[in-house]
């Protein structure tokens, strides 16, 4: 949970795979109150070539020894953010750590990243909005 002048908001991104190759990123703000929620959604689509920011920073860490391959493909490659024990759908890869963002400017997820940093940072609020109920209140 995130907050800003009082008011809280929610903070995400959230991948998901697209039917031949690459992902879909979708970050988002979430204002959540009472009776209403509003919410910024930034959509960023990998199209074209996919992968190089994968293979560019796996083939750095495999040299590193952080991650290795072995007979199941990459391990240590894979895992959520807030649960490492938790290992379904569609888990975080290293690569996709914020702080690659400035060696792939052009990744949708980078640009998503930056878009939603700089509406975040512009948030300003309504007098309306700052007396409106707080969800869960």
């Amino acid at each position: 949970m995130c907050q800003k002048d009082k008011i809280s908001y929610i903070k995400t991104i959230f991948k998901l795979p697209q039917k031949h190759s690459g992902m879909t990123y979708i970050a988002s703000l979430t204002l959540p109150f009472k009776t209403c929620s509003f919410v910024l959604k930034v959509q960023a689509v990998e199209a074209g070539l996919t992968g190089q920011r994968e293979a560019v920073i796996a083939n750095r860490l495999i040299s590193k020894n952080i991650v290795s391959i072995d007979e199941n493909g990459y391990s240590n490659w894979l895992s959520d953010p807030y649960d490492d024990g938790f290992k379904s759908a569609t888990l975080m890869n290293k690569s996709e750590d914020h702080r690659y963002d400035a060696e792939f400017p052009d990744h949708p997820l980078t640009q998503a990243r930056q878009l939603l940093t700089r509406k975040e940072n512009g948030l300003s609020w309504s007098s309306e909005l700052e007396r409106a109920q707080a969800f869960g209140k």
